[in-house]
C-alpha cells in the first residue's frame, strides 16, 4: 500500500501533530498540500475543512481522528491504556489550538495587542498547569523508551510555530513555571527521528501569516543556577541582572530571565549587603513580578534563539558562572546563533567566561581578534578566589587571541567589538546595558 497522503496548509497548525507522529514512528507521509477543487471533501467526511488523510481505501477528516490513526501505524505495540493516553493528549492539543485560533484570527485582537496577549495567556493558563501535572520528570508519558503521540503533542504545543509557538510568545509564557512540560518537549524533540524531521521541516517553524513580525522585541538575561564554587557560597551577583533588567524594560523590551537549569536562581548573599546592595538591586528585591521571574527562571535550553524577535542575549555574572557557564552546550549554541545572525551578545563581570567555548561561523574562536574585557586578574586576586576559578578570564581571553583590556579595579569599563559587548565588573553592568541599547536604537 502506498504511503498515506496528508492534505493541509504548508504550516504547522492542526496538521503538524500528524506529521510529527509519522516522523516519530518512521512512517513516510506524503504532503498533498491544500486540496484543490478536484478533491471532493465530502468523500473524506468533511463539509469543508482540513486536514484530510488518504491511505489506500481510507479517506478521513478531523485532525484528532487522523492523529489516532497514524498513532496506530507509528506505535503498533502500545496497550489500550497507552493508546487512550495518546488520544487524550491529541484532544488536548486540539483544544489548545482552538483557543489560539480564536485570538490570532480575530480582527479586533489584531488591533488590540494587549487584549490578544491577555486572552492567549488565559488559554495557556487553562491548559498548561494540567499538562504540567501529566508530564513525567524524566522519560516519556507512556513509560516507553521512545516518545509516543502524547509526548509529540506536548512538543507541538510548546514549539510548533503556527499557532502554538507564536501564541506562547505573544502570551509571554514563562517556561520556568512549567518545567516538566518544557523539559518533556525538549526531550521529545531530541529523539533522533524527530530531531531529523524538525531540522529539515518546512512547516514546523513556518509562519505564513507573518504573525512573528508583530512579536514584542525581547532581550534574554542569563543567570547561573550554581550556588557553590569549591566550597564558597555564591550565585548570581544581583546588580548585574537588576540594573540591565530595568534599563531594558524602560526601553520597551520584553525581558526574559533565564538560567542554565531554570527555576529559582540563587543570589550571592554578598551582592545584597552593604554598598554592593545597589538601588536597582533593592528595587528588584521588592518587585513582585521581577522576583517571580527570578524564582521561575526559564531554562536556557528551552529558548529558540533563531527567533528574530530576540534582539540580544546578556550574560550576568557572579562566581556561580564558573561552574555552569563553562562547557555548556546550550549556552554555546545560543551565543553562536546570536553572534552569527549579527544580533547582540553581551556579558558582564564573570559572565564572559561563557565566551571562551564559542566559535565564529568560520570555526575560529569567537574572541579571536576582538577587543573584550571581564573580571580582571587583579580583581580576582582582591576577592581571594583566584584558586577557585577554572581559569582566569584575562589569561584565557589573551590565549584565545582577544585583545583583553582592563580598567582599574572596580572602575566602569565596557568594550565594544561590533555585536560583542563586554563589561569588566559589577560597576560596569549599567553602562553595558546602555551600550546594548545604543546598538539596538
Amino acid at each position: 500500500m502506498a504511503a498515506p497522503t496528508l492534505y493541509y496548509f504548508p504550516a504547522a497548525g492542526r496538521g503538524e501533530l500528524s506529521r510529527t507522529i509519522a516522523a516519530a514512528g518512521g512512517i513516510e507521509l506524503i504532503e498533498g498540500g491544500v486540496p484543490g477543487a478536484d478533491l471532493d471533501k465530502a468523500d473524506f467526511g468533511s463539509p469543508s475543512g482540513v486536514p484530510l488523510l488518504h491511505h489506500g481505501d481510507l479517506k478521513m477528516s478531523q485532525s484528532t481522528a487522523i492523529e489516532n490513526y497514524l498513532s496506530f501505524l507509528a506505535f503498533p505495540d502500545l496497550a489500550p491504556q497507552q493508546r487512550a493516553k495518546d488520544s487524550q493528549f491529541c484532544s488536548i492539543k486540539e483544544d489548545v489550538a482552538a483557543g489560539t485560533y480564536k485570538v490570532l484570527f480575530d480582527p479586533e485582537m489584531k488591533e488590540d495587542k494587549t487584549k490578544a496577549a491577555t486572552e492567549l495567556k488565559k488559554n495557556c493558563d487553562k491548559w498548561f498547569p494540567i499538562i504540567e501535572k501529566q508530564c513525567p520528570p524524566a522519560g516519556y508519558i507512556n513509560g516507553e523508551a521512545y516518545p509516543t503521540a502524547a509526548d509529540v503533542a506536548v512538543m507541538n504545543i510548546c514549539d510548533a510555530e503556527m499557532s502554538f509557538g507564536i501564541s506562547n510568545k505573544k502570551a509571554g509564557i514563562n517556561w520556568g513555571a512549567y518545567p516538566k512540560m518544557r523539559a518533556l518537549a525538549t526531550r521529545t524533540a531530541q529523539h533522533p527521528p524527530l530531531k531529523a524531521y524538525v531540522a529539515k521541516s518546512a512547516t514546523f517553524k513556518a509562519d505564513p501569516m507573518g504573525f512573528s513580525a508583530a512579536l514584542t522585541k525581547q532581550i534574554v538575561l542569563v543567570s547561573t543556577s550554581a550556588s557553590n564554587l569549591g566550597g564558597h557560597p555564591t550565585g548570581l551577583w544581583l546588580e548585574e541582572l537588576a540594573a540591565p533588567y530595568y534599563k531594558f524594560k524602560a526601553a520597551g523590551f520584553d525581558v526574559v530571565i533565564s538560567s542554565t537549569q531554570g527555576g529559582a536562581v540563587p543570589i550571592d548573599a554578598a551582592s545584597i549587603a552593604g554598598d554592593f546592595f545597589t538601588a536597582e538591586a533593592k528595587q528588584f528585591m521588592h518587585d513582585g513580578p521581577a522576583m517571580g521571574a527570578l524564582l521561575h527562571s526559564v531554562p536556557l535550553s528551552s529558548i529558540d534563539f533563531s527567533a528574530a524577535n530576540i534582539k540580544a542575549i546578556f550574560m550576568c555574572g557572579g562566581h556561580g558562572v564558573e561552574i555552569d557557564f563553562v562547557d555548556n552546550a546550550s549556552m554555546k549554541a545560543a551565543i553562536e546563533t546570536m553572534y552569527a545572525s549579527e544580533r547582540i551578545v553581551a556579558a558582564v563581570c564573570h559572565g564572559p567566561v561563557c565566551l571562551a567555548q564559542c566559535n565564529k561561523p568560520n570555526g575560529e574562536p569567537l574572541l579571536k581578534g576582538l577587543t573584550a574585557t571581564g573580571f580582571s586578574n587583579s580583581e580576582e586576586s582582591a576577592v581571594g578566589l583566584t584558586d577557585k576559578c577554572k581559569w582566569l578570564i584575562e589569561d584565557k581571553f589573551k590565549e584565545l587571541g582577544a585583545s583583553y583590556e582592563a580598567g582599574g579595579d572596580w572602575s566602569v569599563n565596557v568594550k565594544d567589538s561590533g555585536n560583542l559587548l563586554t563589561g569588566q565588573n559589577p560597576q560596569s553592568s549599567s553602562a553595558l546595558a546602555d551600550a546594548v541599547l545604543a546598538k539596538l536604537s
